[in-house]
């Protein structure tokens, strides 16, 4: 059998003292990282929402929200284009990327600065001006990124993750046990974090080969223009899901702000999944569409479908278990938070299939009808937060996402029936995911209604029930395997050390 894999040549002279590897090994390395640092960064999450009152909570949740946002639009999605440029000899573009990274980061910064000061006053604006710090080392970091990923060696970049996020846990639990624990001191680790991740960059690829940035305006230009689309799809993608929180910042009170954030925190455990399934598929997807559009319809319904399985099972072990969670991991006063958490998670795995689609509108192309979406989903986000926020506080925000990703989810999948025919069936996974979710959520609520069953145990029950009714339904293991199987395409290579 021909892999699909091809190692690209080496970009550029400053690549010599990295060597490649699978990538697919590589997306394993960076999936487990993600979920380490997903535990960390919770950990560390409970332990600050713990020791600060309501308020501060509140303040600290606002600060990073301010930054997170901000970080999303100085990324502008410009990585496949300096990838593409480094494949091809281009021995400046990472020196330029870098010099591009680093203005927008400080208009970034800048931006960040000047929103906290004027919306939220001093007592959020000081911890944001240090916070937002982490944008100028993230363009330094970013720049090391592409050189690892044009070298298909993505192993460090797993390993400096995960040990910044080790140092900021680390840093978080000397603070509070040293009674530092203001908001403005507790801002101290991520930035921390950042650094180590930085340092850890830089011994792999030597301080010789780093990129000095270059100001290249003509340049970035060009690549702004490029990437203009993906990039606003991608911030009203980001907005989309902070609306709400924004809204109940302004409206209602830091306690009830914090209450939201509760939700929110649980939701980006699984925002990670489809990106880091997706990153390997996209490949595939770019290379098959435009020559063999009957492989290219094969992988959209497969990695929709397992998207599909995927969500189900997260919503129905969350929904039995959500409130219990939340309880035993923050504490009896944010228990009144579980509604909006169930409908955050709910909203998440509805955010799985659409992303899917919109991996397949960005492989045909079709960076129009992503933009449109994404921002047809920001305008149904920000009016039902508007209308319902004042009435059902931060629940009736967690709502308003749900609804906005229904509608999405729709015009993305409209969008693919309309380009490719062929798309319009759902995929027969999806529909059983749906329904055996639903009776599994049942049987694991009665479980601990009826039965009184510890809420791990009906977690499990809830998972094991999920999976049977799909066995019930005729889902088999052969049948997840053809779903996983990624086209073969010979055409590309085979990469060195690669089975054939």
């Amino acid at each position: 059998m021909v892999s699909c894999i091809q190692a690209p040549d080496k970009p550029s002279a400053r690549m010599h003292r990295i060597r490649s590897e699978n990538p697919y090994l590589g997306g394993a390395f960076l999936v487990l990282a993600r979920l380490v640092v997903a535990g960390f960064g919770w950990a560390g999450t409970l332990l600050v929402a713990r020791r600060l009152g309501s308020e501060d909570w509140g303040r600290f949740s606002l600060v990073f929200t301010i930054v997170a946002t901000v970080a999303v639009v100085t990324d502008l999605q410009l990585s496949r284009i300096v990838l593409d440029l480094l494949h091809r000899g281009d021995s400046t573009v990472t020196s330029s990327y870098l010099g591009f990274r680093l203005v927008l980061a400080s208009l970034g910064y800048m931006i960040a600065l000047a929103a906290s000061a004027l919306l939220y006053g001093t007592k959020v604006a000081w911890p944001v001006a240090f916070a937002g710090s982490l944008l100028i080392v993230q363009g330094f970091s970013a720049a090391i990124h592409v050189l690892l990923q044009a070298s298909l060696f993505v192993r460090p970049v797993a390993i400096a993750i995960v040990v910044g996020q080790g140092v900021q846990f680390v840093a978080t639990v000397t603070l509070l046990a040293t009674s530092h624990d203001t908001v403005a001191a507790l801002v101290a680790p991520a930035v921390l974090n950042e650094l180590v991740h930085l340092g850890l960059l830089v011994v792999t690829v030597g301080v010789r080969a780093l990129p000095r940035p270059r100001f290249e305006p003509r340049r970035w230009l060009l690549w702004a223009r490029e990437a203009l689309l993906l990039a606003v799809g991608a911030a009203f993608f980001a907005i989309q899901a902070r609306v709400g929180f924004i809204v109940v910042s302004k409206w209602k009170t830091l306690d009830e702000v914090g209450q939201y954030n509760i939700g929110l925190k649980f939701a980006d455990l699984l925002a990670f999944v489809p990106s880091a399934l997706l990153a390997p598929i996209l490949s595939v997807l770019v290379a098959v569409a435009p020559t063999n559009r009957i492989a290219f319809r094969t992988c959209v319904r497969n990695v929709t479908a397992v998207l599909g399985l995927l969500a189900g099972l997260s919503v129905s072990v969350f929904v039995v278990c959500g409130t219990d969670v939340i309880t035993w991991a923050y504490g009896n006063r944010f228990a009144e938070s579980a509604g909006a958490a169930k409908l955050l998670i709910a909203s998440q795995s509805l955010h799985f299939i659409a992303t899917g689609f919109v991996v397949a509108l960005v492989a045909l192309g079709e960076n129009r009808a992503y933009v449109t979406a994404s921002a047809i989903g920001l305008c149904v986000t920000t009016i039902l937060a508007l209308t319902l926020v004042g009435q059902f506080s931060y629940t009736g925000a967690a709502a308003g996402v749900v609804v906005s990703e229904l509608a999405v989810l729709a015009l993305t999948w409209r969008a693919l029936m309309r380009i490719d025919r062929g798309l319009r069936a759902v995929p027969h996974p999806v529909t059983l995911a749906f329904v055996a979710s639903v009776a599994a959520s049942v049987v694991g609520i009665a479980s601990t209604t009826w039965l009184a069953m510890p809420w791990p145990v009906a977690g499990i029950v809830t998972g094991v029930v999920y999976v049977l009714l799909l066995a019930a339904c005729g889902l088999r293991a052969h049948h997840i395997r053809e779903l996983v199987a990624v086209p073969v395409l010979p055409s590309l290579g085979t990469p060195s050390g690669a089975a054939t």
